[in-house]
């Protein structure tokens, strides 16, 4: 196990001992959404520090004004990456059949009550690839995942994330 996964299984259990287990339909409200920066976020953050302080250095006040420019846009970014999950209601339907040895197909059917498009939403089941799509305003998404079932008997889905890197894969929010 990775440092990165045991963070994420680190940080699963605190969020599931601070709120509790989720019954289904979902809605997502602002309490439940969890923004960390990515990779390319962090990077910014750190060209953005060192922009910072050359432009303090040296007196440039063309450096300032640009690296207070992306500073601001990067707070946008992250304001739009965590409307980007708020109101999405998530509802499951029943399982079909599988055998052992194939994919489980689970279907998900996501609702959004506001005035926005979202974009770039995507469903990961543990064991299975995201499913990737787009909400439209005031619509509804049928996705489905496929996920392996190794074993015969009932399979257990102990978590699954709904989650975003919109508009610009600086920040990742998820539910």
């Amino acid at each position: 196990m990775g440092i990165a996964s045991a963070f994420a299984a680190r940080l699963r259990r605190w969020a599931t001992r601070r709120h509790g287990r989720d019954s289904l339909p979902h809605s997502v409200v602002r309490r439940r959404i969890y923004i960390v920066p990515t990779r390319f976020g962090a990077l910014l953050a750190i060209m953005l520090v060192a922009m910072l302080i050359a432009g303090l250095n040296y007196g440039s006040n063309l450096a300032l004004a640009f690296a207070f420019l992306m500073a601001a846009l990067a707070i946008v970014a992250m304001h739009h990456c965590h409307r980007n999950l708020l109101e999405v209601t998530l509802e499951a339907l029943p399982a079909s059949d599988a055998f052992a040895g194939s994919d489980a197909a689970l279907c998900f059917t996501l609702r959004s009550v506001s005035g926005y498009d979202r974009h770039d939403l995507e469903i990961h089941c543990e064991g299975a690839a995201p499913a990737l799509f787009n909400l439209p305003a005031n619509g509804t998404a049928y996705v489905q995942v496929a996920r392996p079932c190794g074993t015969r008997g009932v399979i257990d889905l102990p978590q699954w994330e709904l989650r975003t890197r919109y508009p610009f894969g600086w920040f990742r929010a998820w539910t």
